[in-house]
């Protein structure tokens, strides 16, 4: 059944890692968009792009910088 207000997500996958999926999805008995679904809800909170890049300018200087 689709999910109200649910965006598609199309990428391209090695045919090793869609076999990998595939059999996971099996032994598990849950389907590959459950899955997939709880891969990215596990993924770490991210800060907004300004956050992340004054961060990477106080790691990273510039050669100018320096």
């Amino acid at each position: 059944m689709p999910r109200k207000n649910g965006v598609w997500i199309n990428f391209q996958a090695s045919p090793d890692e869609k076999e990998r999926l595939r059999q996971y999805c099996q032994q598990t008995q849950r389907c590959q968009s459950d899955v997939l679904r709880e891969l990215i809800r596990s993924l770490p909170e991210t800060k907004s792009c300004e956050e992340v890049t004054s961060v990477r300018a106080v790691v990273h200087p510039t050669k100018e910088s320096t």
